[in-house]
């Protein structure tokens, strides 16, 4: 029963070291699409804020949504 309880924690911790890297390469890829569109826009690194782009984003795509009906 040990032994068994043993293989599955250690089957659920490399599987979830797997996972963990896939997330890291997401966050990274996320990171550097975040970078071309602070570059596109011509907007400061620092200040940039990926959340409040898409929410902008968002509104006025919402809005011309509106606007053609």
């Amino acid at each position: 029963m040990i032994i068994m309880n043993i293989a599955l924690l250690f089957n659920f911790i490399k599987d979830a070291g797997k996972e963990m890297e896939s997330l890291d390469e997401g966050l990274q890829k996320i990171s550097e699409l975040t970078k071309q569109l602070v570059n596109y826009f011509c907007e400061n690194e620092k200040s940039f804020k990926i959340e409040e782009c898409i929410s902008n984003l968002n509104t006025f795509c919402d809005r011309v949504k509106q606007c053609q009906k």
